[in-house]
């Protein structure tokens, strides 16, 4: 078997952890918190990413329904449709082994710069779906993912869509 196969089988059968919607989002968002004894980065890139002048963030979470999102949801009047949808979701989140480097000049100038873990949320689609559906618009769907650490700026950069992924992509991370 290829070291290839064997990698590929591993991420196939990663393990699932149960998350909860933040309590701290504000109105309308939806962010799933990811508490620090779930994540198990690399201390490959942690040492890397210090070396570099990132530093960690102090809480993790994976943006489901953004700031622009959030605002049309709240225009439309949708915010207890929503809520529902939110609360009749068993969320969960699945880690990938890849890591990614971004960096955006954003409006007030400052370049942001952050590295984010891919993982995989099985119930966003389906959610993603029902909200569509529930505001009658196609709406840009983030990739999933967490920001572990940030440069020249405590927040990430930003994703609403792969597009902005792919903008923003400095480089994959090889990890060993």
């Amino acid at each position: 078997m290829s070291l290839r196969t064997s990698l590929n089988q591993k991420i196939i059968h990663m393990t699932q952890y149960s998350i909860k919607p933040s309590e701290y989002a504000d109105e309308a968002n939806l962010l799933l918190d990811v508490p620090m004894n779930l994540l198990n980065i690399p201390a490959s890139l942690v040492n890397k990413s210090m070396e570099e002048g990132y530093r960690p963030k102090d809480e993790y979470h994976i943006t489901i329904i953004g700031r622009d999102l959030a605002e049309q949801i709240i225009t439309l009047g949708l915010n207890e449709d929503i809520k529902k949808l939110i609360d009749a979701t068993s969320w969960s989140i699945e880690f990938k082994p890849r890591y990614i480097e971004l960096a955006k000049d954003d409006d007030e100038g400052i370049h942001r710069q952050s590295i984010i873990q891919i993982v995989f949320v099985p119930q966003a689609a389906h959610f993603y779906d029902k909200l569509e559906s529930i505001m009658n618009l196609p709406i840009s769907r983030p990739p999933e993912h967490i920001t572990l650490f940030t440069k020249n700026y405590d927040k990430g950069i930003g994703l609403y869509s792969e597009d902005d992924l792919n903008s923003f992509k400095v480089r994959e991370l090889e990890i060993s």
